[in-house]
């Protein structure tokens, strides 16, 4: 039930402060939860609700920051023609992170100790911590700021491209092949 509020103010908030920002805020707001969660490990889960809860928070900035604006910045910073492309791209990237993550998942805690110690059973929360300050970092200094009107900017500067580098544009979009019906 977590993800429902992270993603509905995600949702709400990329309009606001644009998905750049949410990211940022997002997988840092996860960073930190995360390294609370492997540093409190043993109090946590000496009491269930309490773990539940700062999990879930956890999850739900997950949702907040890359859950809801990640392939929204794909599909949003480039012309018409690629944008598919961009968010299959970033799709199929998060269905890799997905499997990787599961299949890495078990080496982790063993790397830390194995799964009868408490720091084998926190390890994955630095792991989490660690990859969320890097997805933070990368966002702020790699993503572009996107505005309300990105799409039709990004259609402008491609069209501006072709045209400088001699491609007839004033049928684009029409539907219409030069010298044949539509």
């Amino acid at each position: 039930m977590f993800y429902l509020p992270g993603a509905a103010a995600g949702a709400y908030f990329s309009d606001k402060i644009g998905p750049k920002w949410c990211i940022v805020i997002g997988t840092s707001l996860q960073a930190f939860i995360g390294l609370m969660l492997g540093i409190f490990y043993r109090q946590l889960t000496e009491n269930v609700g309490w773990f539940i809860f700062v999990y879930g928070m956890f999850l739900a900035c997950g949702e907040f920051g890359l859950g809801d604006n990640l392939g929204l910045t794909a599909a949003k910073s480039s012309a018409t023609c690629v944008r598919g492309r961009f968010y299959g791209l970033a799709a199929a990237m998060g269905k890799v992170g997905a499997f990787t993550g599961t299949y890495v998942f078990p080496l982790i805690i063993k790397r830390f100790g194995g799964e009868d110690t408490v720091m084998g059973k926190a390890g994955p929360c630095y792991v989490a911590c660690g990859l969320a300050v890097t997805a933070a970092v990368v966002c702020l200094f790699c993503f572009p700021k996107l505005s309300q009107d990105c799409l039709v900017q990004e259609d402008r500067k491609f069209r501006m491209i072709l045209e400088a580098n001699g491609y007839r544009t004033e049928r684009m979009g029409t539907g219409k092949i030069e010298g044949k019906a539509p």
